[in-house]
């Protein structure tokens, strides 16, 4: 799958209720206000470098393949980065990805990448209460005064993303190496859960609540 890239910060697929996508790429924003002038997303993964994983078992490269696309992700994505690598569709309340094992029909063991969104459908206030930008996903406050009641629907779905599809792991210290690699993995990230989540807020229409006087 290729990699989503986006001509402007402000994408106009993430608008509205019903966003043609809900998470896309925001390449010219991090290209732009990086301190290197290649990726502000890159001075981040050098921070937390640590945090990716080098095995040499094969019997867990598969899972460790993902896990490692995981770490590119959580690090691309808010509180770590705000705006963040990846924006999301405001209606996007939560985004989740884990490693968890697999079995087919002939009880074969695998992995996989299983992802939980949960899309807001009802909110009992305006909703720039709950949002005032795209990448806050995940990391926002009410602005409203009181109690305020959100709904969700809550999805969960193995993402169609293979672990031998994913380019290997460069060496961690050559940051433009890893920048490059993270930007590519994160992508094919992007892809898959756009395809696996595609019409999902067509499905639960949204409710917005009334404004308080």
């Amino acid at each position: 799958m290729a990699v989503s890239l986006d001509p402007d910060i402000d994408n106009p697929d993430l608008r509205g209720d019903h966003p043609e996508r809900l998470f896309a790429i925001a390449l010219p924003y991090d290209q732009d206000h990086a301190s290197d002038r290649y990726s502000r997303y890159g001075a981040y993964l050098a921070q937390e470098q640590h945090q990716f994983e080098l095995s040499s078992d094969l019997d867990l490269l598969e899972k460790t393949s993902l896990e490692n696309a995981i770490t590119a992700w959580r690090l691309a994505r808010p509180p770590i980065m705000a705006p963040g690598f990846v924006w999301s569709a405001r209606r996007v309340i939560n985004s989740k990805l884990r490693v968890e094992e697999t079995r087919d029909d002939r009880n074969n063991a695998g992995w996989a990448i299983r992802a939980a969104i949960d899309i807001a459908y009802r909110v009992s206030t305006e909703w720039a209460s709950w949002r005032r930008h795209d990448w806050d996903s995940d990391w926002r406050e009410p602005e409203a005064e009181g109690p305020v009641t959100l709904c969700t629907v809550h999805y969960v779905a193995n993402l169609p993303l293979a672990a031998d599809s994913l380019p290997p792991i460069p060496n961690v210290d050559d940051r433009r190496a890893l920048t490059d690699w993270a930007q590519d993995v994160v992508g094919q990230l992007v892809d898959a859960l756009n395809v696996t989540f595609d019409g999902v807020t067509d499905t639960v229409a949204f409710i917005p609540g009334k404004t308080s006087r």
